[in-house]
């Protein structure tokens, strides 16, 4: 009698545990992805670069689970890359990337190759912002600064064609597009080359200068999580209806300094002897015309 009772406590018993099992399998109480999972999707955000993906990689690297030590080490490279590209973004877009600056310098000893990490650490702060959005003394502070570590920005270019990092070729991209002096056989599209087929380097080409509008165009319609394109060109417009105002105002300078045309007439011909007198004064002087204004980005 005492078995068959216990045996029925142990079957209800077995039941329960059963239907809970099911109950919490069938309602959300699947496990959480595995940190190879994790990390790959961060990996990938961080590849497609956007800001908004870049920001979201941050964010998913700083919630990972801890695990070994190797692991670990993985994890922070991968962030410290993360946080140096969210700062050149923010840079770009005239935000203020002291504080992912910041954190990526807290990281840079905790990664797999620290003294690589230094180094982009370095040159991602003296790479310039956006000077719209810095006042003037501050952006032309930035440049200055950029100009004085010129001979190791020369010495750094030069091996740029061994340089196949994205991290470092959007660097090398960035700085040759930001520095206000010429570098000599460094064309952007060149120092690009080893990481050509990176989407983040393909959208550092396309905003480099003013002439890319029809690359940037086309780079967003392939790239449709680059919100941050719409800025660009929205620059790019602005800037040729600057210039197109600015051609029309230098025409219409040029018609209103012509000489009168009433040639028979005594103010005709005092018209034609002034505007010849005019000619003689200003004999050996550069004539003063309307310069469009420079836009100050893209970049």
């Amino acid at each position: 009698m005492i078995g068959e009772r216990g045996a029925r406590i142990l079957g209800l018993g077995a039941t329960v545990t059963s239907v809970v099992f099911l109950l919490v399998t069938a309602c959300g109480g699947s496990r959480r992805p595995s940190l190879a999972a994790q990390r790959l999707v961060a990996d990938g955000l961080i590849a497609e670069g956007c800001y908004r993906c870049l920001d979201e990689a941050v964010v998913r690297y700083f919630g990972m689970p801890r695990g070994s030590a190797a692991a670990m080490r993985a994890n922070d490279t991968q962030l410290f890359r993360a946080l140096i590209l969210l700062a050149l973004r923010e840079k770009e877009l005239g935000l203020d990337p002291s504080q992912h600056l910041k954190q990526a310098g807290l990281l840079a000893p905790h990664t797999t190759a620290p003294a690589a990490a230094r180094e982009q650490l370095k040159w991602a702060g003296l790479v310039p912002s956006n000077p719209s959005a810095l006042p003037r003394d501050d952006a032309d502070a930035e440049r200055l600064r950029l100009a004085d570590a010129r001979a190791d920005l020369e010495g750094r270019l030069a091996g740029a064609a061994a340089m196949s990092d994205p991290v470092d070729v959007y660097l090398n991209v960035s700085l040759a597009c930001s520095a206000s002096f010429p570098l000599s056989g460094r064309a952007p599209e060149t120092l690009a080359a080893p990481a050509a087929a990176q989407p983040i380097v393909q959208w550092r080409l396309a905003t480099c200068g003013r002439a890319h509008g029809d690359a940037l165009r086309a780079f967003a319609e392939t790239h449709p999580r680059y919100v941050e394109a719409d800025y660009w060109r929205g620059r790019y417009r602005t800037t040729a209806a600057t210039s197109a105002v600015a051609q029309r105002a230098d025409h219409a300078g040029q018609r209103s300094s012509r000489p009168p045309r009433g040639r028979g007439s005594d103010a005709g011909r005092a018209g034609g002897h002034s505007w010849r007198a005019g000619d003689r004064l200003r004999s050996g002087r550069r004539d003063q015309r309307f310069e469009p204004p420079r836009c100050a980005a893209p970049l």
